[in-house]
């Protein structure tokens, strides 16, 4: 880069960072608000001459607790020989005996981020990665960069495949809330589908721990699935297969018209008896599943439900000769086909999620879609214009605006010694200050 490196990060004594104070203020609120001109220090040209160019100095006062988890970092003042004024004391890390911290390497690749340099996360172990991108996240929210880090961490965590997808399955809600943090659509989505698929299983304790924005969404589509199963349900219970209800064309029907078909009443009669007990007894909309299993069973089919054992209860009850009973099975046979396309075309059973719910099956539905109003940082952008952002000053402007407060500087200390030494030499020694400073071409 042409600009000199004039920052530098202390977080240990082994870990110092020189950095361009152009490239912090650009992706960091944090360092753009104290990398002004007014803490910037005055180089002497001595200073300069032997290639220090450090104007601003920040030092780690706190190591991460519960109150700061990023710890804090102090800017020094330096003087004109890019030395703190006052002695403080560096951080010594010291790993003998105790478990390694890879707080200071993240650290440092959060800083080396602002580069386009990659995050260190873990590729090889789902919960290594998961705790990387947490304390990565919780320093980028101490500099006020999330925005810089959120797109590498999604890609870090979409290279585990099915494993990141089985892990967000085991605990959505915490997925949710850092895919809130990172603003990553693809984890959202995820999350919301297993949360609001299995909304009737989550207790109302664990409910409250949900963020209001999180929990509006799988209100939402809990209620959205709801309407689904009641649809199911009520044509379940009211759909009457072939051409019963119309067995003649002769109007109206006649009662021997529809006496030829009482197997096939009856066979109808025998599902919606099944049908009912498993709703009441809890296996329908409002069970915890949410009717996955009832439904599941009926658009399987065959002898997923209402097999040769269930059949021979009936019998006992309203007994019918042996043929009789072969015809009977038959039609309900025929009305479990028709009954199984039902339920399929209601699409209730589609999985919109990117688990592979045929290898990793879960017990609940996953046919929640989501709009793009869903994700709260997308939701102002429906319908409108995308808004104008709050405009921060950029790192090159920063830049351009410390140097004009440097040539402001050095015009008030050369009318201070005008006396002492003419107007030319002043104006020379001043642009060779700048140019040191700033990394321009110095003249040979």
């Amino acid at each position: 880069m042409d600009q000199p490196e004039d920052v530098e990060v202390i977080l240990t004594s082994k870990h110092r960072y020189n950095l361009h104070s152009n490239v912090l203020a650009r992706n960091s609120p944090f360092f753009a608000d104290l990398l002004i001109e007014a803490n910037a220090a005055k180089l002497a040209p001595r200073t300069l001459a032997t290639g220090k160019y450090t104007r601003w100095m920040f030092q780690l006062r706190k190591l991460p607790n519960d109150d700061y988890p990023a710890g804090q970092l102090a800017l020094l003042k330096l003087n004109h020989k890019a030395e703190p004024i006052n002695a403080t004391h560096i951080f010594t890390l010291n790993e003998n005996g105790k478990e390694p911290t890879k707080f200071f390497e993240h650290y440092e690749s959060l800083l080396y981020a602002f580069y386009g340099k990659d995050l260190a996360i873990s590729n090889t172990d789902m919960m290594c990665a998961l705790q990387d991108a947490i304390s990565i996240l919780q320093i980028a929210e101490y500099l006020g960069c999330v925005n810089v880090i959120s797109k590498p961490i999604d890609a870090a965590f979409f290279k585990h495949g099915q494993v990141l997808f089985r892990a967000i399955q085991t605990n959505p809600r915490h997925w949710a809330d850092l895919a809130l943090k990172i603003k990553s659509e693809m984890m959202f989505k995820e999350a919301i589908v297993h949360l609001s698929g299995s909304w009737n299983a989550i207790s109302y304790t664990n409910k409250a721990t949900l963020g209001a924005e999180i929990r509006a969404v799988c209100e939402k589509h809990h209620n959205l699935l709801m309407r689904k199963r009641q649809r199911v349900e009520s044509l379940l219970a009211s759909t009457y297969p072939g051409n019963m209800a119309a067995p003649s064309d002769f109007r109206p029907v006649k009662r021997e018209d529809y006496a030829k078909d009482i197997l096939v009443w009856m066979a109808l009669g025998f599902f919606r008896h099944w049908f009912a007990q498993q709703v009441i007894m809890g296996s329908g909309a409002h069970s915890p599943d949410g009717g996955f299993a009832l439904y599941s069973r009926v658009a399987k089919g065959g002898d997923a439900y209402m097999d040769k054992d269930v059949m021979g209860q009936f019998n006992k009850k309203f007994p019918v000769t042996k043929k009789a009973m072969n015809v009977l099975e038959n039609h309900l046979a025929e009305m479990k086909i028709g009954f199984q396309d039902l339920v399929q075309k209601q699409r209730v059973l589609d999985s919109n999620c990117q688990l592979d719910v045929h290898r990793y099956p879960v017990p609940y539905l996953t046919c929640v879609e989501l709009d793009r109003e869903d994700y709260p940082w997308l939701r102002e952008l429906v319908g409108g214009e995308d808004p104008v952002p709050e405009k921060r000053p950029g790192g090159n402007q920063i830049v351009q605006e410390n140097l004009a407060a440097a040539r402001r500087y050095a015009g008030e200390m050369i009318a201070e010694s005008s006396g002492k030494r003419g107007r030319e030499t002043g104006d020379d020694q001043v642009e060779l200050d700048l140019a040191a400073a700033y990394g321009k071409k110095r003249q040979k």
